[in-house]
């Protein structure tokens, strides 16, 4: 099933597009998330359930920074002259081209207005219909006559069939959907807002792009959550024999095992998301830096880049705690609790005994778990595991420095 999205300003719609979208001159600092009654998303007051809410994903910005942003990347008046002049000797082409093959029709009525129009009247009747909220007539049997014969072709839909079709709207002749745009800025007032929804594309799983910000507004991340679900776990296993040493052991491993996860699965994310974070790993990472390659072999390496730090990453052990809190300093520039490393590096010492000599130390000794211990275990590392996500969270909407 496809889904759809559409940058509209003020309601005018400027492009659409199918199962996919382009943040074109949209940022991450546009997007919004929201809860909204269905009836007044969809425009239909008869929805049942009243109270039903969908949660919507969309950027926007107003029209003021819209036509800044166009006009610092050489979309104004201007190049929209030059655009209309170009696309409109297109039309008047292709009409001519039609008129030979039916001197009777659409084509030949409008052919008069195509060559004495002017860019100043095409935006007066874009204004008009904006104003007067009129849709465009497909169909004979829909077809809706005006005393402006412009306005009236410009609400025709399929007048000219053409091998360069304009980018624009209401038969608007413009090369670019920025050139239409910025035909709509023309009438439009500073604060309308342009608004791309791509709700439809989220909730079907075309896209992602809102999950930062969506757990951005959360009070943690999701591996942390996935986290606390092992902590509970761990919490209704203890509660089967609080006096049985050998589980005690067990789940005193675990709750490392589950702090592991979340530093290498937030680690693993960040780095390879985001572009400016890859760069950063791949100059801290000792096998990266050691690494040659020829100029000539660059962009088949670069085609690669993506495997090999996944690859990387998946060899380094994250109970190391030699070595990984540099690694979250110099790669996400986030710190560890230092007033608890003590106590960690130790508990990771007790879990390497479980693991690996069945509970004793290398000197012999058996190392006595309890119950007690696991409680105090996960209230450690919850509090190192909250302290590092709180860093990871707040850098989630930033635009990644390098």
């Amino acid at each position: 099933m496809s889904s759809w999205t559409a940058i509209e300003i003020d309601g005018m719609k400027i492009v659409e597009n199918q199962n996919h979208f382009d943040e074109w001159y949209f940022n991450k600092e546009n997007r919004v998330i929201e809860m909204v009654f269905c009836t007044s998303y969809y425009g239909d007051p008869t929805w049942e359930p009243k109270e039903e809410q969908i949660k919507t994903y969309q950027y926007r910005m107003s029209a003021l920074v819209l036509r800044r942003r166009l006009n610092l990347a050489g979309y104004n008046i201007e190049n929209l002259e030059q655009e209309f002049s170009q696309q409109l000797n297109q039309q008047i082409k292709d009409a001519d081209e039609m008129i030979k093959h039916a001197p009777i029709g659409d084509a030949a009525r409008f052919l008069p207005v195509l060559k004495s129009s002017t860019l100043a009247d095409w935006i007066k009747r874009l204004k008009v219909i904006h104003e007067k909220k009129l849709k465009v007539s497909y169909f004979n049997s829909e077809k809706t006559e005006y005393d402006d014969e412009l306005l009236t072709l410009m609400l025709l839909g399929d007048v000219f069939f053409s091998d360069s079709p304009t980018a624009g709207y209401f038969n608007f002749p413009c090369l670019t959907i920025e050139g239409y745009a910025t035909a709509l800025l023309e009438f439009l007032p500073d604060s309308a807002e342009c608004v791309q929804d791509v709700t439809e594309l989220i909730h079907a799983g075309w896209s992602e792009e809102f999950e930062d910000l969506e757990e951005y507004q959360q009070e943690f991340t999701k591996f942390y959550k996935v986290f606390q679900t092992s902590v509970r776990d761990t919490a209704a296993l203890m509660e089967l024999d609080k006096k049985n040493s050998v589980l005690a052991r067990i789940l005193y491993a675990s709750v490392i095992t589950a702090m592991e996860t979340y530093l290498a699965d937030t680690f693993k994310k960040q780095v390879l998301n985001r572009p400016s974070i890859q760069r950063r790993f791949v100059r801290n990472h000792d096998v990266f830096k050691e690494k040659k390659i020829t100029i000539s072999s660059i962009l088949d390496r670069i085609g690669m880049l993506k495997d090999e730090i996944s690859s990387e990453i998946d060899k380094i052990s994250f109970h190391n705690l030699d070595k990984i809190p540099g690694l979250y300093k110099a790669v996400l520039d986030t710190d560890f609790p230092k007033n608890k490393m003590a106590n960690l590096h130790e508990a990771i010492r007790n879990r390497h005994d479980i693991v690996h000599r069945n509970g004793k130390s290398t000197l012999g000794h058996c190392l006595e778990v309890s119950m007690t211990d696991v409680e105090t275990l996960i209230v450690l590392v919850n509090d190192v595991l909250k302290h590092i996500d709180k860093q990871i969270k707040d850098g989630l909407l930033d635009n990644g420095s390098v």
